[in-house]
C-alpha cells in the first residue's frame, strides 16, 4: 500500500468497496500488516465513516482477524473537519495552541482571514 491512497469518485460508484478492501487487505497482509491505528481516511459525512470503519472491522472480523477488527476503533476515520480537529487537539502543545477548540463565527472568521 502506498503511503497515501486517495479515491475519488461519485456517489454510488463504489468507493466504500474499494476503501474496505484495500483497508482490509493492508492490515491483513502477511509480511507487512498495516497497523490500524495508523490509518487517516475522511469522508464528506459521519454516517459514511461509520459505514467504512464498521464494514472494514466486519471483513476483518470474518477472515479472523480479531484483534485488528478491535484495534479498528483507534484508526481515525471521520470528517474532515473530525479528523483534522481531533489531530489539532491532540498535538496542540507541540503545535504552540490551546488544546480548546472553538467554531467562529462570521466576523470573527472574517477577522481571523484578514490577519492571516
Amino acid at each position: 500500500m502506498n503511503d497515501i491512497e486517495i479515491i475519488s469518485a461519485s456517489a454510488g460508484t463504489g468507493k466504500t468497496y474499494t476503501l474496505v478492501t484495500v483497508l482490509e487487505e493492508a492490515i491483513a497482509h502477511p509480511t507487512a500488516p498495516l497497523r490500524p491505528e495508523a490509518i487517516i481516511a475522511t469522508t464528506f459525512t459521519v454516517k459514511a465513516a461509520a459505514e467504512l470503519r464498521e464494514r472494514v472491522r466486519l471483513r476483518l472480523l470474518g477472515k479472523g482477524h480479531v484483534a485488528a477488527a478491535q484495534r479498528m476503533a483507534a484508526a481515525r476515520i471521520g470528517t474532515v473537519n473530525s479528523v483534522c480537529g481531533t489531530l489539532v487537539s491532540e498535538y496542540a502543545f507541540e503545535l504552540g495552541l490551546s488544546p480548546e477548540m472553538r467554531t467562529l463565527d462570521e466576523e470573527a472568521a472574517a477577522e481571523a482571514f484578514e490577519k492571516a
